[in-house]
């Protein structure tokens, strides 16, 4: 017979992502360095700091859950924009310009400071995200319209396809 909990049918339960909690412990393990930055360069309080960082745990676990990375300190361009795009436009537009404004900074710290892991490559291509005119949109992709004959031919070349395709015939009508 399964034991009775205390808690109220209706109590919601607090669930947090794996990625949320590494994203956290994360940003949190760099924290004490933003709040100094922030306090030398452009003399930031503590608690407005904090604030800042909201943002940015929320993009770093987006991002941990979108690539296998687990360092704040290092973002790859096309994962880190696709992320920053879902996350600036799920929010109003008030949400959406701090966030954006927070995460630039959160940028321009690890860029000052040295803190950034990534190749400088890597660095400038995430930095130009925050930098492009207004008639760019943040990594504006178009899929290319293909026939199905296109799409068969593209699928046929691929290695998938290929050791499927030798399977298959391999298998033929069965066997035992």
């Amino acid at each position: 017979m399964p034991k009775k909990t205390n808690r109220p049918k209706n109590a919601s339960r607090n669930v947090t992502s794996v990625s949320e909690l590494r994203a956290t412990r994360a940003v949190d393990a760099i924290t004490p360095a933003f709040v100094d930055w922030c306090r030398q360069t452009e003399d930031v309080p503590a608690e407005d700091v904090l604030v800042l960082l909201g943002p940015v745990k929320v993009l770093v676990a987006a991002y941990f859950h979108a690539s296998p990375s687990s360092e704040p300190t290092n973002f790859e361009p096309v994962p880190f924009g696709l992320v920053l795009a879902e996350i600036l436009g799920a929010n109003g537009e008030d949400v959406a310009n701090f966030s954006f404004d927070a995460i630039l900074f959160y940028l321009e710290f690890l860029g000052a400071s040295g803190l950034w892991t990534g190749t400088d490559d890597d660095f400038n291509a995430v930095d130009d995200l925050f930098h492009m005119d207004e008639e760019r949109s943040l990594l504006a992709i178009t899929a290319p319209e293909l026939t199905a004959a296109e799409e068969l031919a593209a699928l046929a070349g691929t290695g998938l396809a290929q050791r499927l395709e030798k399977l298959l015939r391999w298998l033929g009508e069965g066997k035992p």
